[in-house]
C-alpha cells in the first residue's frame, strides 16, 4: 500500500521523505492509526467509485471528496463495442456453357474470365487476387448439381454433374461471400 502526503499542490505518493522536518519510518503505515497518519498529512486513500457502464477510466488521482481522501477516476465515454462482422457479396456472375466452351458471362462482378476445362469442369478467375482463401464460394445450376471443388487466391474450380455424372448445364451461377 502507498500512503499519500497532502501538499498545497494536492496529494503525492509518500516514499519516506521528512514531514515538517521529521523523518518517520515507512512502517508507520502499518503501525499508526488513520487518525495518527492524518495528523501529519498522510492518508491511505479509499478506493475509487466503480466505473459506470459506458464509461472508462483514463487516469486516477487522489483527492479529498466530501472530507474523505480517496482515489478519483477521470472518466470518458467508452468506445462502442465492435460491430459484428458483416458478410458481403464480393463477386457474382452468371456463366453460359455450350459446345465445350464458356459462351458468355452475364452480370459478372469481380470475375475476369471463365474457361471450360472438361465436361462439367470450369475454371473461373477473379479480377484481382484475394488476400487469402477464407471466403465462401457457392455455385448454382438449375439443371444439375454445381459445386466449388477448389478455391485459390485468384481462381475457383467448379464441377457440375447430374445423375449420370459430369454434365455441362446450359448455365451456372457463382457467388463469393467475404466477411469484412
Amino acid at each position: 500500500m502507498t500512503l499519500y502526503l497532502e501538499t498545497p499542490g494536492g496529494f503525492v505518493p509518500w516514499s519516506g521523505e521528512a514531514i515538517n522536518d521529521v523523518r518517520h519510518p515507512l512502517t508507520v503505515e502499518w503501525v499508526w492509526s488513520d487518525d495518527e497518519l492524518a495528523a501529519i498529512g498522510l492518508y491511505l486513500p479509499a478506493p475509487a467509485d466503480d466505473v459506470p457502464p459506458g464509461k472508462m477510466a483514463v487516469a486516477t488521482s487522489v483527492e479529498r471528496v466530501g472530507g474523505v481522501v480517496k482515489f478519483v477516476n477521470t472518466l470518458v465515454n467508452a468506445p462502442p463495442p465492435p460491430l459484428p462482422s458483416t458478410p458481403v457479396i464480393y463477386a457474382v456472375g452468371n456463366f453460359a456453357v455450350s459446345d465445350m466452351d464458356i459462351s458468355g458471362i452475364d452480370t459478372a462482378v469481380n470475375f475476369s474470365a471463365a474457361v471450360w476445362m472438361d465436361v462439367g469442369v470450369y475454371l473461373v478467375l477473379f479480377s484481382e487476387a484475394q488476400a487469402n482463401t477464407r471466403y465462401l464460394a457457392k455455385a448454382y445450376s438449375g439443371t444439375s448439381q454445381a459445386l466449388v471443388v477448389e478455391k485459390g487466391e485468384d481462381y475457383l474450380i467448379i464441377n457440375a454433374s447430374n445423375a449420370s455424372g459430369p454434365y455441362d448445364p446450359a448455365e451456372f451461377s457463382l457467388e463469393v461471400i467475404r466477411v469484412q
